[in-house]
């Protein structure tokens, strides 16, 4: 109850300085949390950041696969049995067997 006749005794005499000071530090406060560096701002760029970090982290795990299938590529063994599996080819001279599967009756 002070507080309030208080303040109507400070607007009522019209202390200008009193009122200054009140106009400051709302402005104050206004730009730390609202203002072109403020909290907001703060907290949406550590929000970026952290998204960010995540993208990356994401981005380093392709790179470590795409250096494993790079190396597996240039390891001519590794080829040589890829290409003998999925196309079939043989060396020359080699006999390749392969297993008839059973007819089935209806």
């Amino acid at each position: 109850m002070k507080f309030k006749e208080s303040l109507k005794n400070i607007f009522r005499r019209e202390n200008w300085r009193t009122i200054a000071i009140f106009a400051a530090l709302f402005g104050f406060l206004w730009f730390t949390i609202f203002g072109d560096q403020g909290l907001l701002k703060l907290r949406r760029s550590s929000l970026l950041k952290n998204q960010l970090n995540q993208e990356l982290s994401a981005q380093r795990l392709k790179i470590e696969k795409l250096k494993k299938d790079k190396e597996l590529l240039e390891n001519r063994d590794h080829l040589e049995l890829t290409i003998r599996q999925e196309l079939g080819y043989v060396k020359p001279g080699e006999v390749v067997f392969k297993a008839n599967e059973p007819l089935t009756t209806p």
